[in-house]
C-alpha cells in the first residue's frame, strides 16, 4: 500500500514524486491531491459562485481547476473528505498577492486568474511584501492548522522549506539568462527573505508535531532543461531527489514511533536480555524496552501479573507472539496480542507478550515472522535465549513452564524458537495455522519482508519463490522450520485452510516424520510431543475460536491428561481426517464409486463427494486426452467442478483425480468418459 500525500503548494513539491519508479517499489509515495497557485491567506475570505464560468476561457484543464478551486475556496472541506497520510506545504506560490474582487472579498492574484480576462485595473491589490498580506497569511495558517489539528493530522504536516535559486546548473547567474532579463538578484533576495519570515512562523507549530524539510543554502540550482522552463524554482533533479529521500526518512521515523501510553503500563529500560530477565525476576511489571545487540533497535516486551504469589502458585508463564497486523498503517507500535487471555482463563497467570521489532522498519510491513533483519539477523536465537534464561531465573528445584501461544506468522516464530531452546522440556506451545516455510506464504508478504528488513536485497525481490528462497538462504536468512518438535505442542489447523495444511504442514511432516511416528486416538493425532487437531472454524485461514484457545490453555495449566480430554471434546462427532491408511489399493474401488460424471452442452460435470466422508483432504483434477492434460484444477476441496469440452469426440477423454492426505500419501483414480 502506498503512502498518500496531499500537496498544498507548487510544482516544487509535486515534481519530485515523478522521479519514482512505481514498479516493485513498496516505498511508493502517492501524491493523491495537488493544489497550486492558492494562497493560504485566501482562507480568510468566503467563496465565489462564478468559478466555472470565469475559468471557461482557459485552455488548460489544470489551469481551469486552479481557478475553480480558488473561487470555491474548498480546501477545508476537501481536507475533511480526503484520506491522506501526510500534508505537504511549500510557499513558492505565495508570490502572487491578493485581488479584491468584491468589497472585502479577496482571491489569489495568480497568473491563471489574469488569463481569464477579468479586468483588474480598477481592483484593489495587496502585495505579498505588505504587512497587511503577512497578517492575512498568518491568519490563514491558523485557520488551516486548527482544522488539521481537529482532524488529528497536525503531526502529519511537512513544510518543504524551499527557496528561490540564484544560479543555473552551468554556474551562470539566473538573471543573466536571456529568458530572465527582467529578473533582478534583488527580487530573488526579497522573495527569499519573505519565505524565511514565513517559515519562521510555521516553525512555531513544531511543538505540536509539524515538521520541516530543510536544505543547505547552496543546494538550490536551477535546471537548464526543466520541463516547465527556466525559473528560480525549477530545480535540477538532485533537489527533488533529496526531497523524496527526506520524505522516506520521515515515514521510516514515524514507522518506528511507539505509543506506550495506550497500554497504561510503566516502561522499564533494559540494556540487554539478561537485564530484562533480572528485572522480571524481581517481579517488575510493565513494558520492557530492551536494547538489542549491535544496533539502536529495541524489542518491546509486555510483562503482566508477575508476583511472588502468582509465579509460586502457577509455576507457569503464558507468552504470546503476534502474526500479521491488520490495518498496520493506522496503528502504532508496540503490538501485543492476546493480552486479556490471562484474565480469560480465570486465574492470574503471569503473562508476557513480545512485539516483533522488525515492524519498526516500516508502516508498510505488517508481518516479519520474528525472523530478524539486517540489523538483528539472529533475533530468533536471542528470543530463545530469553526464554531459557527466564526458566532458569526462577526456582531451580521446580522450574517454571513457559506456554507459548500464537498463530500463523507467530506460530512459525514459536516453532523456530522451540528448535533453538536449550531447555525445550520446560516449554509448551499452542499454535494454530502456522507457516512452516516463509517462502510458501503469500509472495508479496515475503518480498515486502525482504524489501524492508534487508534493504541491500531490495533490488532483487522480483523473483519467483524458488529464486527468492535461494536468495534468502545465500544471505543467511532463515526460511523454514526444520527438525522434529522437541517441546510438548498442541497444533491446530482449520480444516479448510488448504494452503497451510498441504503446502506447509504436509511438506514439513513428510520431511521430518514417518507413518510409524503418528498415532491417532479419538481424532487427535500424536507424533513426538505434538498433538494435532483439525477442526472447522470457518473459511480459509480462520483462527480457532477464542473459547477453544482459552479451553486448551486452561487444560495446559492443569495437566496433559486434561488437554487430551479437551481436544477430544473438540473433535467429537466430526468426520475423520483422510489419513494415509485410507489411500491404498484396497480403497481404490470405493473412491472410484464416489466419482460421477455427466456431459451437458459440451460441459463435463464432475462430482466427487468425498466431503461427506472426510473432513480434511486435498484434490487435484485432470481432464486427459491420449495422455495429454487438457485442463486441470489444483489443490482444492471442491467436490463439484466442470470442464469445458472443445470436441464432441469423448472416446479418448478421461478424468483423473489425485486424492491427497495431509500426511503425504496420495491415491490416483481415473475414469474414461466413454464408460461414464
Amino acid at each position: 500500500m502506498s503512502t498518500k500525500f496531499y500537496i498544498f503548494g507548487s510544482c516544487v513539491s509535486r515534481d519530485g514524486f515523478e522521479l519514482q519508479d512505481k514498479n516493485g517499489n513498496y516505498d511508493f509515495l502517492d501524491p493523491i491531491k495537488y493544489y497550486a497557485r492558492y494562497s493560504i491567506s485566501r482562507l480568510n475570505f468566503p467563496s465565489f459562485e462564478d468559478g466555472n464560468k470565469i475559468s471557461e476561457k482557459l485552455l488548460s484543464s489544470f489551469q481551469r481547476k486552479i481557478v475553480q478551486f480558488e473561487f470555491s475556496n474548498s480546501l477545508i472541506s476537501d481536507l475533511e473528505a480526503t484520506d491522506f497520510d501526510y500534508f505537504i506545504i511549500d510557499l513558492i506560490d505565495e508570490r502572487f498577492g491578493l485581488l479584491e474582487l468584491e468589497s472585502g472579498k479577496f482571491v489569489t492574484f495568480s497568473d491563471e486568474l489574469k488569463r481569464t480576462g477579468i479586468d483588474t485595473t480598477q481592483l484593489r491589490k495587496i502585495n505579498v511584501f505588505d504587512d497587511e498580506f503577512y497578517d492575512l497569511w498568518k491568519s490563514g495558517v491558523d485557520i488551516l492548522f486548527n482544522k488539521l489539528k481537529e482532524l488529528g493530522k497536525l503531526d502529519r504536516v511537512i513544510i518543504n522549506d524551499v527557496l528561490w535559486s540564484y544560479k543555473l546548473e552551468n554556474g551562470q547567474l539566473l538573471t543573466e539568462h536571456p529568458e530572465k532579463k527582467g529578473l533582478k538578484l534583488s527580487d530573488i533576495e526579497q522573495y527569499n527573505q519573505l519565505l524565511l519570515k514565513q517559515y519562521a512562523y510555521l516553525d512555531t507549530f513544531k511543538i505540536e508535531g509539524v515538521r520541516n524539510i530543510g536544505y543547505a543554502s547552496n543546494i538550490f540550482v536551477s535546471s537548464l532543461n526543466h520541463k516547465w522552463g527556466i525559473s528560480s524554482f525549477h530545480y535540477v533533479d538532485s533537489v527533488y531527489a533529496y526531497f523524496i529521500e527526506r520524505l522516506k526518512e520521515i515515514i521510516k521515523e514515524d514507522s518506528a514511533k511507539k505509543d506506550y501510553q495506550r497500554w497504561i503500563q510503566p516502561t522499564i529500560k533494559c540494556v540487554d536480555i539478561e537485564d530484562a530477565v533480572e528485572n522480571i525476576k524481581k517481579y517488575k511489571n510493565g513494558i520492557y524496552i530492551v536494547q538489542l545487540p549491535n544496533t539502536k533497535m529495541t524489542i518491546d516486551i509486555l510483562v503482566r501479573n508477575f508476583s511472588y504469589e502468582t509465579v509460586s502458585k502457577e509455576k507457569k508463564i503464558l507468552c504470546s507472539l503476534n502474526g500479521a497486523i491488520f490495518n498496520r498503517q493506522n496503528k502504532k507500535l508496540p503490538f501485543f496480542t492476546l493480552t486479556e487471555l490471562s484474565k480469560e482463563v480465570g486465574r492470574n497467570v503471569p503473562f508476557i507478550s513480545i512485539s516483533d521489532p522488525s515492524l519498526q522498519l516500516s508502516k508498510e510491513l505488517n508481518l516479519a515472522w520474528y525472523n530478524g533483519n539486517s540489523e538483528v539477523p539472529d533475533l530468533l536465537l536471542i528470543m530463545s535465549r530469553f526464554f531459557d534464561k527466564l526458566i532458569m531465573a526462577f526456582d531451580s528445584n521446580q522450574p517454571i513452564k513457559v506456554i507459548l501461544v500464537g498463530g500463523s506468522g507467530g506460530g512459525y516464530a514459536i516453532l523456530k524458537i522451540l528448535s533453538k531452546l536449550q531447555l525445550p522440556n520446560h516449554v509448551k506451545a499452542i499454535i494454530w495455522n502456522p507457516q512452516f516455510s516463509i517462502i510458501e506464504y503469500n509472495l508479496d508478504a515475503v518480498r515486502r519482508y525482504i524489501y524492508y528488513c534487508f534493504e541491500f536485497l531490495k533490488q532483487k525481490i522480483d523473483r519467483n519463490k524458488y529464486e527468492l528462497k535461494e536468495l534468502m538462504l545465500n544471505n543467511h536468512i532463515e526460511v523454514e522450520v526444520a527438525g522434529k518438535v522437541k517441546s510438548e505442542t498442541v497444533l491446530l489447523f482449520n480444516n479448510k485452510d488448504q494452503k497451510h495444511i498441504f503446502s506447509h504442514f504436509k511438506e514439513y511432516f513428510v520431511s521430518n516424520y514417518n507413518d510409524e511416528d503418528i498415532i491417532c486416538r479419538n481424532g487427535i493425532f500424536n507424533f513426538g510431543g505434538v498433538k494435532l487437531l483439525f477442526n472447522d472454524w470457518g473459511e480459509g485461514h480462520a483462527a480457532p475460536a477464542r473459547e477453544d484457545i482459552k479451553d486448551i490453555v486452561i487444560a495446559y495449566m492443569e495437566s496433559t491428561e486434561n488437554v487430551d480430554q479437551i481436544l477430544f471434546k473438540k473433535t467429537a462427532g466430526k468426520l475423520p481426517v483422510l489419513t494415509n491408511e485410507y489411500l491404498n489399493k484396497d480403497s481404490y474401488q470405493y473412491f472410484q464409486s464416489l466419482l460421477k460424471t455427466r456431459i451437458d452442452n459440451n460441459k463435463l460435470h464432475i462430482s466427487f463427494p468425498i466431503d461427506k466422508v472426510f473432513s480434511v483432504y486435498n484434490l487435484v483434477y485432470y481432464l486427459v486426452c491420449d495422455g495429454k492434460t487438457l485442463n486441470s484444477l489444483w489443490d482444492t476441496r471442491r467436490t463439484e467442478i466442470e470442464f469445458t469440452l472443445t470436441s464432441n469426440s469423448y472416446e479418448k477423454l478421461s478424468v483423473r483425480i489425485y486424492i491427497r492426505s495431509p500426511f503425504g500419501e496420495q491415491l490416483i483414480i481415473s475414469r474414461n468418459l466413454i464408460n461414464s
